[in-house]
């Protein structure tokens, strides 16, 4: 091929390149990036940190990192928490990655055999129903894996598109500020900018209506699901972890939707659940906090997606939990709830 030629090839794939990245700019620019925290934000945090209190959950999690922000404003820092959401939840899922990356954090030692994080003295595992129905652990490979653990199964299996996932998430995280890649997966950018270019919204009183009712039918449905094995037994190697650390311990039922449960729900799959739980962590001097359906926060306190509490739901759920059934995070741990049960 002719120099000419390469000059000709390199200035149309200069050209396709600069339109790309025109586009992506001004997509951005009418849907901005929401970056969301996640399971690398929390380690993050973990290492850089010896803080008092470490809560384990799903994406929930993340408003127990607002909940920190309060906590450490109203005591002077005195009272600090981390938050390590997986996203996706499920209690299996949070046990793996509590052994593989959290653990070997909680363990680390000094040059003089000292433990570098010895002020951590509590543990909040956030969950609710849901997370003990059975289902795959595709949140692992995307959100909780090291390139080692990607080459160990690429080794194993191959190509897959199980942890082809952890490759989907890389390729996010290289290009973190992009709106193209951040919709990779979603495909949801370009009807969103449509929309919003348009002063135009899909979303109707039916549109809500249908899926409140959705909502209702699944978690009413839930009770057929609830406690499974496998799920369960990762709740007991989370409150295992707990007791061989001689960690305050608190499993925390999160708040749902009102608008999402029935008292059909409330009375079958949602008391079952806290049922299942209470009988769980009985023997282990664990404190159960039941928030799901007895928090302040409404309907509008939540996303659209039905399921997260919006920012400023955030801030009002942290004011009110800490002034109220969580108020014993702003003071010293309880040596009691170390003990090992007999």
């Amino acid at each position: 091929m002719k120099s000419s030629s390469y000059r000709s090839l390199a200035v149309v794939v200069l050209f396709a390149c600069m339109t790309v990245v025109s586009i992506d700019l001004v997509l951005a620019h009418i849907v901005p990036v929401l970056h969301r925290r996640e399971v690398q934000e929390g380690v993050r945090d973990l290492e850089r940190s010896d803080p008092e209190t470490l809560v384990i959950g799903s994406s929930h999690a993340r408003t127990f990192h607002v909940l920190g922000a309060e906590l450490a404003a109203r005591t002077n820092a005195q009272r600090t928490l981390v938050a390590v959401p997986l996203e996706f939840g499920k209690l299996r899922s949070y046990a793996w990655m509590l052994d593989h990356r959290i653990a070997p954090l909680v363990d680390d030692e000094g040059p003089k055999g000292q433990l570098k994080r010895a002020n951590l003295k509590r543990l909040l595992i956030l969950t609710e129903w849901w997370d003990s129905c059975p289902g795959p652990d595709w949140n692992l490979p995307s959100r909780v894996w090291t390139f080692s653990n990607f080459l160990g199964s690429l080794a194993n299996t191959g190509l897959t598109s199980y942890n082809r996932n952890y490759l989907q998430s890389r390729w996010k995280r290289l290009f973190w500020d992009s709106a193209l890649a951040q919709d990779r997966g979603t495909k949801e950018l370009f009807n969103t900018a449509r929309d919003r270019l348009l002063h135009r919204t899909t979303v109707t009183p039916e549109a809500i209506q249908h899926t409140t009712e959705v909502w209702q039918h699944s978690i009413e449905a839930g009770t057929e699901c609830i406690g499974d094995t496998e799920q369960m037994a990762g709740l007991r190697h989370l409150l295992d972890f707990g007791r061989t650390h001689q960690l305050e311990t608190t499993v925390i039922l999160f708040p749902r939707k009102p608008g999402t449960m029935t008292e059909k729900a409330k009375a079958t799959t949602l008391t079952a659940f806290r049922n299942l739980v209470a009988e769980l962590i009985a023997p282990y001097h664990a404190r159960l906090v039941d928030l799901t359906w007895s928090t302040p926060l409404t309907d509008q306190d939540f996303m659209a997606d039905f399921d997260h509490v919006s920012i400023e739901g955030n801030v009002k759920f942290a004011r009110w939990a800490l002034d109220g059934p969580l108020s014993f995070l702003t003071q010293a741990p309880q040596a009691e709830f170390s003990q090992v049960s007999p």
